[in-house]
Parts: C-alpha cells; sequence; structure tokens
C-alpha cells in the first residue's frame, strides 16, 4: 500500500509539473500561428518602420495583414496580400528555423523573417 501510495504522489506531482509549464508560456514549440506585429524596410535611401495598426498606402495594417502558420509536419502556409503561399520549414534550434535556404529567428513566441533589406516580426 505505501509503495502505491508513493507512486500516486508522483505521479499527481508529474502532472502537477506538466501543468505548469503547460500554461506558463515556457514551452519553444514554434509550431503555431504567427501575426503580423511590424515592418521594416528601406526605400529610396529612406527607412520604412511600421507596426501593427497603422496605415500605410491608404491600408490599415491589422495583425491579418501577414499570417504564417507553422505546421508539427514541417509545412508552412504565408498568406499576405490576398495570396496564399505554402512552403516547408525546418527547426535549426530553439531560436532559429530554416525556410528554404532562408535562417529566421524564432523563439515559438516571435517569428522575424529577414530578406533582401525587408525585415517582418510577427508574433503568436
Amino acid at each position: 500500500m505505501k509503495k502505491f501510495s508513493r507512486l500516486l504522489v508522483m505521479l499527481v506531482a508529474v502532472s502537477l509539473l506538466c501543468s505548469c509549464f503547460a500554461f506558463s508560456g515556457c514551452s519553444k514549440s514554434q509550431e503555431g500561428e504567427y501575426h503580423f506585429k511590424s515592418f521594416t524596410a528601406y526605400e529610396d535611401g529612406v527607412l520604412i518602420e511600421l507596426e501593427e495598426g497603422e496605415s500605410y498606402m491608404g491600408m490599415v495594417l491589422t495583425k491579418d495583414f501577414v499570417k504564417i502558420t507553422l505546421n508539427a509536419d514541417g509545412t508552412m502556409t504565408m498568406i499576405g496580400g490576398g495570396e496564399v503561399i505554402p512552403s516547408t520549414w525546418v527547426k535549426v534550434n530553439d531560436e532559429q528555423i530554416k525556410v528554404e535556404d532562408q535562417i529566421c529567428f524564432c523563439d515559438g513566441k516571435t517569428l522575424k523573417i529577414e530578406v533582401d533589406g525587408f525585415s517582418f516580426v510577427l508574433e503568436k
């Protein structure tokens, strides 16, 4: 009976610990849906910085201006400007992923993509 009680206490402790990690945001899971947060670029030598909620060329940049979904099977979808672009991704480490030949910052909360002087920041 004493062994059963210890086993039960240990199972409860493990399940509580798992629950704490699951609900505390400590997970480094890079899979998930990321939404537009900001955009930075140089256009004709001028720095352009835009944040969610700001207007650009008559358009309000909402969080759904760009949406990227990283699936657990290594596929991804980028939706932006009315286009749906499928691709693939691979985890490099807890803070980086590789999309095609491009290394991107991704810590499970923030995804940052830099290409040709453009920088997109998206958040879960």
